[in-house]
């Protein structure tokens, strides 16, 4: 009887990870902002090459990709870096939006959905999400609606 009970309390808490794997978490980058990872994406460990390259996190499912990249901003003004956005002819929708009082600029492409972020700590953050489905498509606004500044 003893080994029924533990087994179905295992169940019954392998059941709860898996519940709660399958919910949105958020995610927090530094002092600057968060944002709900999408339900069902697994994070990915990061290389020392994807380091190198300014990648600074990664999760993934069958439809749905999310990177984040951090870059400084430089010399450049906030008008520069959302001009090269505008004129890039690879980018459709290109529109500067506000959350919360926070301009930030959104791009999208048949199969990815983007925004760029400029943070007070003199870095702007890249989110690049690819989707295989509209469902995906769908995901990757959400959480791109669910930003909200520290």
């Amino acid at each position: 009887m003893k080994k029924l009970i533990s087994l179905a309390v295992a169940l019954m808490m392998l059941l709860g990870v898996v519940a709660t794997a399958e919910e949105a978490v958020r995610v927090d980058f530094g002092k600057t902002f968060s944002i709900a990872r999408p339900a069902g994406l697994e994070v990915i460990e990061l290389t020392e090459d994807d380091a190198q390259e300014g990648m600074v996190y990664a999760a993934t499912s069958d439809e749905l990709e999310m990177y984040v990249w951090s870059f400084p901003i430089d010399a450049r003004s906030k008008d520069e870096l959302y001009d090269e956005y505008r004129t890039d002819d690879f980018l459709e929708n290109v529109e500067v939006k506000t959350i919360e009082g926070v301009e930030y600029l959104q791009y999208n492409t048949e199969e990815e959905m983007g925004a760029v972020f400029i943070c007070s700590d003199g870095q702007y953050y890249e989110f690049v999400f690819y989707c295989v489905t509209d469902d995906a498509m769908a995901a990757a606004q959400s959480a791109l609606d669910s930003i909200k500044p520290l």
